[in-house]
């Protein structure tokens, strides 16, 4: 076999392929009903949502809460979603919920006064960007004394 021949068995072989993709696709965007609104050349059309029960295809009119969409349309149901962690207040506004709760407060006291034996007081702040220890301890005093 000489190269020619075999260019053109490969350009052969390539055009089949091509005419193989553009089969399936066109089959594939005959099954969608492209609606009214959607005309535009530039939009294509939605793909249907859909998930597997017992084994069999359900197409769905909507994406049930706490399931996420694929790429080719299957809805999907995470066994174990990620949990969002409540956000914990830092500064000021922490300092006072702190400050309201009984037993909390014994806990933040205990903490200060082992902080200011060892002089860390003004060095250590109450969360992100919060007030000092030093600080903290003082406010504490000031809600007891009241």
């Amino acid at each position: 076999m000489d190269k020619k021949e075999a260019a053109r068995l490969r350009k052969q072989k390539q055009r089949e392929r091509d005419k193989s993709v553009t089969q399936i696709e066109g089959d594939v965007t005959l099954n969608y009903v492209t609606p009214p609104e959607m005309s535009h050349p530039d939009v294509t059309p939605a793909k249907p949502l859909f998930w597997y029960r017992e084994g069999k295809k359900v197409v769905l009119e909507k994406v049930p809460a706490g399931c996420k969409v694929l790429s080719d349309g299957q809805v999907w149901k995470p066994e174990n979603p990620i949990k969002e962690k409540p956000v914990v207040e830092s500064g000021y506004i922490g300092v006072a919920k702190f400050l309201g709760d009984d037993e909390k407060r014994a806990k933040l006291r205990s903490i200060c006064q082992a902080l200011s034996v060892k002089k860390l007081g003004p060095h250590l702040s109450f969360g992100h960007g919060g007030p000092t220890m030093d600080i903290v301890s003082e406010m504490i005093n000031i809600v007891e004394a009241e």
